[in-house]
């Protein structure tokens, strides 16, 4: 990181008025809202590397907490040569706990290409994490597997602690994220390609608890293309799933389909174009992608993710983007633009995730394209009406892509955890964990900071708007490079 780039920098990254003291020390500040957690890694940061190819394709639901309030994340491990699907177990200090699988780590290995993207752990603290592996033709298959939880391979479940699945015998496909329901079953979300690579379908997979595969839908627009992500399971026992749709006018747009509780498409979820159980939007270029979803309490549904301006307004622009629809299917027109949200500023380029907080404000994550043409990480806060209540903060960590994947709440411990990805612009990314905490909790805790990295910085930016944000419950002016287009999210 470019530390010329800010004033005043301690150990801790900041100056003293979030609450580190200019001698080094993590301390006792007087801030109100939310600050870093010096109890929590380094000054409230953990930077965690397990190797030559760690976590390359970090997802959307790579972060998971368990009773005990240890961090669990799934990645990819391995070497180039010979990958693994990785989780990595954090002790709640933030160091990794070298009691699970082997000095933190627990892998599970059924081909020389096996790749993590989702992790959740059970009632019974088994752990179950979700992926992909790679033939020999470099076909993926979906791969659902679970862990003890000291680490090792659960063999009760599938064969040898993992569960391969498909739609259809020599069928190919992704798992993206993994839900488990009230019994037990669980919802590995993802891609299946009917012929790989030139057909593919948003698609998503049941497995009992002792992994044998149940059955699966796949779910398709106007034409082959459709790429799907990681599903969430809403309140009602629905299932949410996120999807790149094809479109044969407008190109690829944001797509969510809705399942009802049996697994088939909710016919009381459509739009327009009048599909059972499946919705789409469009900016004004032909290239959307959507990367995530987050389902609110009461059903309405954000999708996040980046356009591509081709139109009246933008040529070739990226940007990030977010849309949001009610329960029926409609766009709900009290948020940006008619329903959608587009991120022109100081670069947004994709929006991963977003976070509800306690003030009715949200918290968006992502990442932003720097002067050299990387990616750093970005963070904004927006009402509830899509518009800006804080600046963008964007955080530059490494000469590589940096971006933040995911939000989580610890609402019984008063724990917010932001999970990214470094990546040293090397090819070797590594995990960055961050926890806050409310300020009044910090007081007395007095960490010092010694060698701490850089990536505190990004949660310092993010406490000082949040701390604004409690502080005086008041709407800032949208910038003016937040606004809605011409034209993700909750685990349970």
């Amino acid at each position: 990181m470019r530390l010329g780039l800010l004033l005043a920098l301690t150990a801790c990254g900041t100056e003293v008025p979030l609450g580190f003291h200019a001698d080094g020390t993590c301390g006792d500040g007087g801030v109100a809202g939310l600050g870093l957690d010096p109890s929590f890694g380094s000054c409230g940061t953990a930077v965690i590397d397990v190797g030559g190819i760690d976590n390359v394709e970090l997802g959307t639901q790579g972060l998971a907490i368990d009773a005990q309030g240890r961090v669990l994340l799934a990645g990819t491990g391995g070497t180039p040569a010979d990958t693994d699907l990785t989780v990595v177990r954090l002790l709640a200090s933030g160091e990794r706990d070298v009691s699970f699988g082997n000095q933190g780590a627990g892998s599970l290995t059924v081909t020389p290409g096996d790749h993590g993207a989702a992790v959740l752990v059970q009632p019974d603290g088994r752990i179950v994490v979700a992926g992909r592996l790679t033939t020999i033709g470099n076909e993926p298959i979906a791969l659902v597997g679970r862990l003890l939880d000291d680490g090792r391979p659960d063999t009760t479940f599938g064969t040898d602690g993992t569960a391969k699945g498909a739609l259809a015998l020599g069928v190919s496909g992704t798992c993206e994220g993994i839900s488990r329901r009230a019994d037990g079953v669980l919802l590995c979300s993802g891609t299946t390609y009917p012929t790989f690579p030139s057909n593919s379908d948003a698609a998503v997979l049941s497995f009992s608890a002792a992994g044998a595969q149940q059955g699966g839908i796949g779910i398709d627009w106007f034409m082959r293309g459709e790429r799907g992500g990681a599903a969430v399971l809403a309140g009602d026992g629905k299932v949410v799933v996120p999807v790149t749709a094809g479109h044969p006018l407008r190109g690829e747009d944001f797509a969510v389909a809705r399942l009802d509780t049996n697994g088939a498409l909710d016919p009381t979820f459509t739009d327009a174009s009048g599909l059972a159980g499946r919705v789409s939007a469009d900016f004004e270029g032909e290239k959307d992608t959507l990367q995530a979803v987050f389902v609110q309490p009461d059903g309405v549904i954000w999708a996040m993710g980046r356009a591509t301006m081709n139109g009246p307004t933008q040529t070739g622009v990226e940007a990030g983007a977010v849309v949001r629809w009610l329960p029926s299917g409609a766009l709900d027109t009290s948020f940006g633009s008619g329903g959608r949200l587009l991120l022109l500023v100081r670069g947004w380029k994709t929006v991963w995730a977003v976070l509800p907080l306690e003030d009715g404000t949200f918290l968006l994550g992502g990442d932003a394209q720097t002067a050299r043409g990387d990616l750093a990480l970005a963070l904004q806060v927006v009402d509830v009406k899509g518009e800006a209540a804080g600046p963008l903060q964007v955080v530059d960590l490494s000469p590589g892509d940096d971006s933040v994947r995911t939000l989580v709440s610890d609402a019984a411990r008063g724990h917010v955890y932001v999970l990214g990805v470094t990546g040293g612009g090397t090819g070797d990314n590594d995990w960055v964990v961050q926890r806050l905490i409310p300020e009044a909790k910090r007081v007395g805790l007095g960490n010092t900071c010694a060698a701490a990295p850089a990536g505190p910085l990004l949660l310092v930016l993010l406490a000082r708007t949040i701390s604004t944000r409690v502080r005086s419950r008041s709407r800032t002016k949208p910038h003016e490079g937040l606004r809605g287009g011409a034209g993700a999210g909750e685990r349970v």
